[in-house]
């Protein structure tokens, strides 16, 4: 039985915030404009039994007096005998899900820092993406 679990798994091997970048104009009400646009893009690459996902997040506003730029990066490991389908399925919904919740709450606490109401991302449903 332990030779079974540990060759049909897949772990989380860590993550890392890349680039985060905050612009903020001196003419920014948080209270007037709280709208705000959320774009979120994820790439990984399968390299024998180890990826890497990469998440991509943008915010803005209506008039741009805020930008956030923020990248993520996590690794992900599979066993032997998970197959490459079931990995790409899992890295296309699991991972980001895993992910996502280290990027938002980095963002939460940087932003309540700032002066400004902290910035609370919704929660995201990935397998729902098209």
């Amino acid at each position: 039985m332990k030779n079974k679990i540990e060759s049909n798994y897949l772990k989380f091997l860590g993550y890392k915030i890349s680039k985060m970048k905050i612009e903020i104009a001196e003419d920014f009400n948080f209270e007037k404009e709280s709208e705000l646009d959320i774009g979120i893009a994820k790439k990984f690459e399968i390299e024998e039994n180890i990826s890497n996902l990469q998440l991509n997040l943008h915010i803005s506003n209506k008039n741009n007096s805020l930008n956030i730029e923020m990248d993520s990066i996590g690794g992900f490991e599979k066993g032997k005998k998970v197959s490459e389908e079931d990995f790409k399925k899992f890295m296309t919904v699991n991972a980001p899900s895993i992910l996502f919740p280290y990027l938002r709450s980095t963002l939460t606490s940087v932003t309540s820092q700032m002066g400004i109401n902290p910035i609370i991302l919704p929660t995201i449903n990935f397998s729902t993406e098209k």
